[in-house]
């Protein structure tokens, strides 16, 4: 009898460990799943910041250029203003001279001065004018490019929280 009792006394303990080893088996299991779907999600997000990462660079050098365009069609603005500015300084001065002029036979040589620097002042209005819109054109430009970088900057914000927040979701747990 006692052998009997004994034996159910075995069976009874190794029952109960095998219930509690296999109770560790499957969480242990469980814990495994939940770190393979907690790497393939931090994965996909680090392969989302790579991704943004080179599209910010790119996007930063398409701003580099677009500064650079903007800044050198101002530039060429400000010539032509200055030229044209000179150019009518000089018809106003050749106006001058032709209305003071007291010798009839430098007249037409005067004239010919009035009418060449009128065509100036023309022509480098006509080049301004169409300067400027280049510069609205590169300025609007710029404002598109600096706005692509800044949704970029945006979504990488949204990103890097994501993978803030993963690992203090995990150790919640």
């Amino acid at each position: 009898m006692r052998q009997l009792a004994y034996l159910f006394l075995m069976v009874s303990i190794s029952a109960l460990a095998q219930t509690s080893d296999s109770q560790t088996l499957q969480a242990i299991l469980q814990e495994l799943r939940q770190l393979r779907q907690d790497l393939q999600g931090t994965t996909v997000v680090a392969q989302r910041v790579q991704i943004l990462l080179f599209r910010l660079q790119l996007q930063d050098d398409a701003i580099k250029k677009a500064v650079q365009r903007h800044d050198q069609i101002v530039a060429k603005v400000k010539d032509a203003e200055r030229a044209r500015i000179d150019a009518t300084n000089g018809l106003k001065t050749a106006e001058e001279k032709l209305a003071t002029l007291r010798d009839q036979n430098q007249r037409p040589a005067v004239e010919a001065e009035v009418g060449e620097m009128k065509r100036r002042v023309d022509m480098w209005f006509q080049d301004e004018s169409g300067l400027r819109a280049a510069e609205i054109a590169a300025d609007s430009d710029l404002k598109a490019e600096q706005a692509k970088l800044a949704d970029l900057q945006q979504r990488l914000d949204q990103l890097e929280r994501q993978l803030e927040n993963r690992p203090q979701a995990r150790n919640a747990q």
